[in-house]
């Protein structure tokens, strides 16, 4: 809200590109963290840069003025920060995306279910200041309309009719095939149901879970999958997983059928939102991301032996 605050005393011509540099200066962030992260990426990374600038999602974002492009920049950060053990900066950087809260609640719910307890306390101090950050710009007489205006969701939802079929998760591809056929109230029933059963299936073994990027980019997959409202840009964060998935992908340690398929997926994910439209592009991004997180448990399961004295500290 402080940048908006900022961006308001603008010009709107100008404070939509001040805007625009800005994402484009967190996706240089995201690419230069990933730099020491994803070592099989680095000598394509010039091409890859241009390849995730043009990414369906990212462009929606960038231009309509979106904040799903900052959401992917806190995403990175906390991911840096875990691979650096710095847990209680980890936590605080995620607690950033809050402003995405049905992305960033299903994450941290992992950090209870593994018991980063560090990470834990930086999310909720993160909470705690962006809560009098809030305060001290809008009052309680804001905050108590935000949570009007969420609590009003439950009886109307703020997108048209028809519309959920462009979500690229769980929720839009059960409205894809049931649209029309099943009712509404049972669709919204079997999502919530597949999404319980998902989130169950994904972390049942999560202690089991050896790679660390693997980890995450399955966390960041299933909390995009089970959210509840997750529109074209919000999908903006995919790209984490994605190249996460792929940099492992050409590791020599990854197994066969898991190269195939993070390579038929990315490739999927990329050109058919340009070549199909909206309306098909963005289920195969929903698909493409469950697949991609179905390969990714099963990869992170092949060797089922970790240390939890991290994980658990």
């Amino acid at each position: 809200m402080l940048i908006y605050a900022s961006l308001a005393l603008l010009k709107f011509r100008i404070s939509y590109l001040v805007w625009w540099a800005f994402n484009l200066g967190c996706l240089f962030l995201c690419m230069f963290i990933l730099w020491f992260h994803a070592p099989k990426l680095q000598s394509s990374y010039p091409y890859l840069l241009i390849i995730v600038a043009t990414f369906f999602p990212v462009l929606v974002s960038m231009v309509q003025g979106q904040n799903s492009v900052l959401l992917l920049a806190f995403l990175t950060l906390c991911f840096g920060s875990f691979e650096k053990n710095h847990d209680f900066r980890a936590g605080f950087a995620l607690a950033m995306g809050m402003f995405k809260f049905v992305i960033v609640i299903p994450l941290a719910f992992w950090l209870i279910l593994e018991r980063r307890w560090r990470s834990l306390a930086g999310f909720l101090c993160g909470c705690v200041a962006l809560f009098f950050v809030a305060l001290w710009l809008v009052r309680m007489e804001g905050i108590f309309s935000y949570l009007g205006l969420l609590t009003g969701f439950g009886k109307k939802a703020p997108e048209q009719p028809g519309t959920e079929g462009i979500m690229p998760n769980l929720r839009g591809l059960l409205h894809l095939v049931g649209s029309g056929v099943v009712p509404e109230i049972w669709i919204a029933a079997i999502t919530l149901l597949a999404s319980i059963a998902l989130l169950i299936w994904v972390d049942l073994r999560l202690s089991q879970y050896k790679n660390m990027s693997l980890r995450f980019a399955t966390q960041v997959l299933l909390a995009c999958m089970i959210s509840y409202h997750l529109y074209p840009h919000d999908s903006a964060v995919l790209v984490l997983p994605f190249l996460l998935l792929l940099n492992h992908a050409l590791e020599d340690a990854a197994g066969k059928t898991f190269r195939i398929a993070v390579l038929t997926c990315t490739i999927c994910a990329y050109l058919v939102p340009f070549v199909a439209g909206l309306y098909v592009g963005m289920p195969v991004i929903g698909a493409t991301s469950l697949a991609l997180m179905i390969f990714a448990r099963s990869e992170a399961l092949k060797n089922p032996v970790m240390s939890t004295a991290h994980a658990r500290s």
